[in-house]
């Protein structure tokens, strides 16, 4: 024995060190890298400066909005002159560079849009799917006047949480009570219309819900203000926003009438199983 350990070789893992492997140099695909700031620009910039140049039609009220929609698309054309210089042309490819180049960059810049666009579209309705909400035992009945009734298949605080459940599943922004209000929910229908969810255990053997509308204070105050502020700044902006404030309204009116109605009646119909 001299006192030193034998050495022992660690098995051959495979991976040689310091070289990227070929599945790393392939997801480069035509591109020279770019690294981490050229993803940040394509991922994050490219949809900012798209959004920034639908801001465009509003320069025709406000002017100063212009340099946002300029700036929006100077950036996409640097960023597009960027990558036009990086690509590299494979060799079935040299006949029609040019087009190959020019094809390559342009989906290079739609990329980050479509996946934004699905991202956000695909965002609530996968929230909306992960709520579980079961179907009312009965058909409702609309009494009018936001007055609907429903056999009392269920304790009422068992049934009227299934129905705030259904509420939130259709789309709809739905705030619970904390305990001490005279309402089971709130509907959000929009910035600046919202309605009550009432219910009550009458007559026996019945759930009535009443549904009722309201102006939301708040905003409706700083709605107010901002369109005060737009009037003295350019009359034609106080016009839109006005135009706007009366869509919101409306889209309000409608979530909280016939949008909900149309939730409960589907809530109470029957399932293709059941029939």
């Amino acid at each position: 024995m001299t006192g030193r350990s034998p050495s022992i070789r660690p098995p051959s893992s495979g991976i040689t060190r310091g070289r990227p492997s070929r599945a790393t140099c392939a997801s480069n695909g035509v591109y020279r890298g770019g690294g981490e700031l050229r993803d940040i620009a394509h991922q994050l910039g490219v949809p900012i400066a798209a959004a920034a140049i639908l801001v465009a039609p509003a320069a025709w009220l406000v002017p100063a909005l212009a340099v946002i929609a300029l700036a929006g698309a100077a950036f996409l054309l640097a960023l597009g002159a960027w990558d036009f210089s990086r690509v590299r042309v494979p060799r079935h490819a040299r006949k029609a560079a040019l087009k190959f180049r020019l094809d390559l960059t342009l989906l290079n810049l739609l990329q980050p849009v479509a996946r934004a666009w699905g991202r956000a579209r695909n965002r609530a309705l996968a929230r909306r799917n992960g709520i579980a909400a079961r179907r009312i035992g009965g058909p409702v009945q609309n009494l009018g006047r936001g007055v609907f009734v429903m056999p009392e298949s269920q304790p009422r605080p068992q049934l009227a949480e299934n129905l705030v459940q259904l509420v939130r599943r259709a789309g709809m922004r739905v705030v619970p009570p904390t305990g001490w209000e005279p309402y089971d929910a709130l509907v959000l229908a929009s910035v600046l219309v919202g309605a009550e969810l009432v219910t009550t255990a009458h007559p026996p053997g019945w759930l009535q819900l009443r549904v009722r509308r309201y102006l939301r204070v708040k905003p409706a105050l700083l709605t107010t203000a901002v369109l005060g502020v737009a009037a003295l700044a350019d009359v034609r902006l106080a016009v839109a926003f006005g135009i706007a404030c009366v869509a919101n309204i409306a889209l309000g009116m409608w979530r909280t009438g016939p949008g909900l109605r149309r939730v409960l009646m589907r809530g109470g119909a029957p399932a293709e199983s059941d029939r």
